[in-house]
């Protein structure tokens, strides 16, 4: 049994808080906040009121999935980030915000944020001290986790070719096996290097790494380009052997925008963020978001990003652990969406912006498959990843350029296995 998720739907963190006390598979002793100045307090009390704003929930959503986690396992997992946090805050002069949480089953799960983070509506920032905690809308940039919008975004166009006259061969479509220049504007023309190999990438290539293209843009920073200059570069650059490449998604998102009334930005919202509710997902945070924006130490929220408008697709979005935790349990099945269900089976199948692997880095089998993503952005590192048809996935969320999230949510997951 899936719970439903309306297109309108609206943020309604009381129901969770709410249903925090009544769960018994967690302990009711644990910490509610992690944070530098009550970390001391709440060990010490076990129950402490946490500040305004800082989160640490385990709750039941009421909802039917796999099996109940044992006991040992969810405590094992919170041990992994109760432990990370407390050795993260309490390092001299560092309090990054950090936001984690996970799923466990249907009925098991947590949240937690702590950090603090400080503006005001000029967005100045004092670095430390800090007077807010970070919480589960607290808003972070993502980096790469931004293409998981775009691959998103391809499988939905392909799976409109469906209700197309011929299929893929419509005029309209955009299907995985159709080439790149068919959909910008590069001249080829004038290419004199690597012409036929460039001619021949498709779409899926650029979604799965295989294009040859290298991880960047060669010719200006990132945050210069445009949209007509990542076609001159893919002109004039020579291919090589597949990497992972940030400038081939930035080019598939420029293709996506190709027999649409819309652009890039506005697909993406109107296709996947907007029908899951993901109301704090977007690329330019507006005025009213600058006091929900972490700060990473030494970069403050209203500082240009490294990506640029022409890396939106790439790199360039902002989301909360609400909104991502939203994106996780949708992809678990947890709740469905019956206009875009089908696009969460596409993108991990095809592996559009997902890593899908069947061994952990250190060799063993991840028994299931491990499907997962990690980002940076500007002195902030994110991860989300979901141990395939178990229900156990995992968030991780930092504020901090020298931490790796990746490490921590392998681990939680790792833990709950």
């Amino acid at each position: 049994m899936t719970a439903s998720l309306s297109s309108s739907k609206s943020r309604t963190k009381s129901a969770v808080a709410a249903s925090t006390a009544s769960h018994s598979s967690f302990s009711s002793c644990r910490p509610r906040v992690l944070a530098l100045a009550a970390l001391t307090a709440a060990l010490a009390g076990c129950g402490a009121e946490a500040p305004e704003s800082a989160i640490d929930e385990a709750a039941d959503l009421g909802e039917v999935g796999q099996a109940l986690v044992s006991q040992a396992k969810i405590d094992a997992a919170d041990q992994i980030i109760d432990d990370f946090i407390a050795n993260l805050q309490a390092e001299p002069g560092r309090t990054p915000a950090v936001c984690i949480g996970y799923t466990a089953s249907g009925s098991q799960f947590r949240r937690v944020c702590a950090g603090q983070t400080r503006t005001d509506s000029t967005s100045d920032i004092l670095w430390p001290p800090a007077t807010t905690y970070a919480n589960d809308e607290t808003i972070f940039r993502i980096g790469s986790l931004s293409k998981l919008f775009t691959g998103s975004l391809l499988a939905a166009r392909k799976l409109d070719a469906a209700a197309l006259s011929g299929g893929c061969s419509n005029a309209s479509a955009m299907c995985y096996d159709e080439k790149l220049v068919d959909h910008i504007g590069a001249n080829m023309a004038s290419c004199t290097v690597d012409c036929a190999a460039k001619n021949a990438v498709t779409l899926k290539n650029l979604a799965n790494h295989q294009s040859g293209l290298p991880k960047n843009a060669l010719l200006y920073p990132l945050v210069q380009y445009t949209d007509p200059l990542l076609e001159a570069d893919y002109v004039a650059i020579a291919l090589g052997t597949p990497t992972y490449s940030n400038f081939g998604f930035a080019l598939l998102a420029h293709a996506l925008e190709d027999n649409s009334t819309q652009g890039y930005r506005q697909q993406v919202q109107s296709r996947l963020l907007g029908p899951l509710g993901m109301v704090d997902t977007m690329v330019d945070p507006s005025s009213a978001d600058i006091p929900r924006l972490a700060q990473s130490p030494g970069n403050n929220p209203g500082a240009t990003d490294a990506w640029g408008p022409a890396f939106d697709g790439s790199g360039g979005y902002h989301s909360t652990l609400d909104d991502l935790m939203e994106f996780l349990r949708w992809h678990e099945s947890y709740i469905s969406v019956p206009s875009v269900d089908a696009i969460r089976t596409e993108t991990v199948d095809n592996k559009l912006g997902w890593g899908v692997e069947k061994q952990w880095p250190n060799g063993a089998s991840t028994d299931p498959t491990l499907v997962s993503k990690n980002g940076a952005s500007t002195g902030f590192e994110s991860y989300i990843g979901f141990l395939k048809g178990t229900g156990k996935g995992v968030v991780v969320l930092f504020a901090y350029p020298d931490d790796d999230p990746t490490t921590v949510g392998e681990a939680v997951l790792d833990a709950l296995r």
